[in-house]
Order: structure tokens, then C-alpha cells, then sequence
């Protein structure tokens, strides 16, 4: 992840929040997030939240069936 071309990688929530901070005043900012997951792969971690907000709305066609 990164916010204006810093990474907010391993960074502590002082030091993000400083990066955001350093930004306020500029019309625009970019924020560019990498996945590392193969085209298509959802990475575990995602999946899992994906499928908790699927049921939290009752939205079961979005479970996957192995879950």
C-alpha cells in the first residue's frame, strides 16, 4: 500500500497517520494497493471477511460452497 508514492507498509499508525497528515492540503493524493495473489486467487484472509459480510446480509449465493 502506498498513499503519494510513501509506503504505508509495516509502518506504525504515528508514522501513517503523519504520511496522510503531510497531505491535507493537496488537491488529489494516490493511493495505490499491490496484490500479490495470482490472477483470480482470493487470498484466504479476504475470503474469510468477504464470506463473514455475506452472511452478516444474508447473502448466501455469495458463500463459496466449500464453506
Amino acid at each position: 500500500v502506498e498513499w503519494n508514492g510513501r509506503s504505508l507498509q509495516s509502518a506504525t499508525f504515528e508514522e501513517v497517520y503523519d504520511i496522510i497528515l503531510e497531505s491535507k492540503q493537496e488537491p488529489q493524493v494516490e493511493l495505490i494497493v499491490h496484490r500479490s495473489a495470482k490472477h483470480g486467487e482470493t487470498p484466504p484472509s479476504v475470503q474469510s471477511s468477504l464470506t463473514d459480510h455475506a452472511r452478516d446480509y444474508g447473502l448466501k449465493e455469495a458463500i463459496p460452497d466449500n464453506l
